[in-house]
């Protein structure tokens, strides 16, 4: 950000308008908080008032929207864990019982219906994990 601060303040005393150049950088950076910036600014010159105070509701806003975020994030954490372990168990379940008795998961491996029993059980894990990553994601 600072880069983009910097070229965005060259660009500036270069006679570049203001609004332009923060803008431009809202584009790079992808940032949409910038871009709602830019946009409060070029309203605010358009119609007039008090810049301080839109700022300021600008930087109140950006600050809920970055809580809500982290709430919403801490909320979703039993899902993506969840997730996480529905990935984790099942080849380290194997593992373990392959340590322990390695002639249950040999047969696995001997027989067609075994090698069947393995890929079907692979799919489901991979499909559940999407659905659970899926059903935990937050679009903005």
């Amino acid at each position: 950000m600072r880069t983009e601060l910097t070229r965005v303040f060259t660009e500036v005393r270069l006679g570049r308008p203001i609004e332009d150049a923060l803008a431009d950088a809202a584009t790079r950076t992808g940032s949409r908080d910038l871009m709602w910036t830019v946009m409060a600014i070029r309203i605010q010159r358009e119609v007039g008032g008090n810049l301080a105070a839109l700022l300021d509701t600008v930087a109140d806003t950006m600050k809920k929207r970055a809580a809500l975020r982290r709430e919403v994030r801490s909320l979703t954490a039993e899902g993506r864990l969840s997730a996480v372990v529905l990935s984790v168990f099942p080849p380290l379940m194997a593992f373990v019982m392959y340590a322990v008795q390695p002639d249950y998961i040999e047969k696995l491996f001997d027989e067609p219906i075994g090698i069947f029993a393995i890929l079907v059980a692979a799919a489901m894990s991979v499909v559940g994990w999407l659905w659970l990553r899926r059903i935990v994601e937050i679009k903005e």
